[in-house]
């Protein structure tokens, strides 16, 4: 009780009107004497019902702040929620008529408010930073199966080199061959000349027998030399194919790595944030919408929507729109809501139902329309595209 109110009961006193007295606590306090005086005394008689609603919170504030101090001023004791709500109302409204313990109480209330706000905001930046580093880490698991993917590729392309450097190689030694043998023959033709010039005398059957001897061993030699070509040829045929082989199972392999690796971060990303639809359902609802945009697949997708329907907050689905939806917005009250997206369409909701209420014209069916508000006193809607 102030000072000026104070000295007021203590003319009520003089006056035999009230008794004054304080509690244990040290308050003061002022009884009226006589029920009878309220019933007369109008003036009174509004002055207290003006008050009781304060009264009766502040005996429920008192009773809550013995119990506060009786537990050695436990932060469990302390108010939450409404209560506290409603006690940053009276401390407004009415901040004289609440004494400083009461006050002290309140604030103490209001601390461990803003503590555990700021705790639970410290825990979720906490949590969406362990999300990145997870995500950055299997990108990175990713980019490194794909350079491994390329070296392999390289390889390959390596091995191909080397089998057409072989082929050519094979080639050359092939015509030096030939070469050789033609050679050969062109020497052993001059011998031959050369030692019938001196066996000219000899018979000629003993000359049409040594003619053809040479000519059964000239024959054996060419076909010899035309099968060693011949196989020298297959073989390099052969292993020009491995490596075309060898190069397109590499580039397959390589594909089948990213694709495998790209699959499994989406799927472990939708794997944990499955588990997190309970304690953590804001963590849950971004690791599925990273997984889904790694990978579009019916897996994905139905990990968000299971997120969604796990979601308190989700009220109704709105599903007239085709495709895109751009801007939402609801009036002042509540119960309207407008939509905008693709193709012109704008939507008037009623929000209790979920029904479309109406349909907005005059957009450009081929528009997108990006925003859609409603005016201050809910009267209008405005768009833009």
């Amino acid at each position: 009780m102030g000072y000026e109110e104070w000295e007021l009961a203590q003319q009520l006193a003089d006056a035999r009107l009230v008794v004054t007295g304080r509690t244990a606590e040290g308050e003061e306090t002022v009884e009226v004497v006589h029920e009878a005086l309220i019933r007369g005394w109008g003036r009174l008689r509004e002055w207290m019902n003006s008050e009781r609603n304060f009264r009766a919170w502040q005996e429920r504030l008192r009773a809550a702040m013995r119990q506060w101090v009786d537990s050695d001023q436990d932060e469990g004791a302390l108010l939450r929620g409404v209560p506290l709500g409603e006690a940053e109302e009276w401390l407004a409204s009415k901040g004289r008529d609440i004494s400083a313990a009461e006050r002290s109480y309140i604030g103490a209330s209001i601390s461990l408010r803003e503590r555990q706000s700021a705790e639970r905001e410290a825990q979720r930046q906490r949590e969406l930073d362990a999300a990145r580093k997870l995500a950055d880490e299997q990108r990175l698991r990713a980019e490194t199966e794909h350079q491994r993917a390329e070296e392999q590729a390289r390889a390959t392309q390596r091995m191909r080199g080397l089998a057409a450097v072989l082929g050519v190689v094979f080639i050359l030694a092939v015509a030096a061959a030939i070469f050789a043998i033609n050679q050969s023959q062109d020497a052993a033709m001059q011998a031959d000349a050369r030692a019938t010039e001196v066996v000219v005398r000899r018979t000629a059957e003993s000359e049409a027998r040594e003619n053809a001897d040479l000519a059964a061993t000239r024959a054996s030699e060419s076909a010899t030399a035309r099968d060693a070509a011949e196989a020298e040829r297959v073989r390099a045929n052969e292993a020009a194919l491995s490596a075309l082989e060898a190069r397109d199972d590499a580039e397959d392999e390589r594909d089948r790595a990213d694709a495998q690796a790209t699959l499994a971060l989406a799927r472990q990303l939708a794997a944990q944030s499955a588990t997190l639809l309970g304690p953590q359902l804001d963590l849950a609802l971004l690791l599925s919408l990273e997984a889904n945009s790694i990978t579009n697949s019916a897996e994905t997708i139905s990990g968000i929507l299971t997120a969604l329907q796990n979601n308190p907050s989700l009220y109704t689905y709105l599903r007239e729109h085709p495709s895109l939806l751009q801007s939402v917005d609801f009036n002042d009250s509540g119960d309207l809501l407008v939509t905008a997206g693709s193709e012109g369409l704008v939507l008037l909701w009623d929000v209790a139902s979920g029904e479309v209420l109406r349909r907005l014209q005059g957009h450009d069916p081929t528009q997108l329309v990006n925003r859609a508000h409603f005016s201050p006193d809910g009267e209008v809607v405005a768009t833009a595209s």
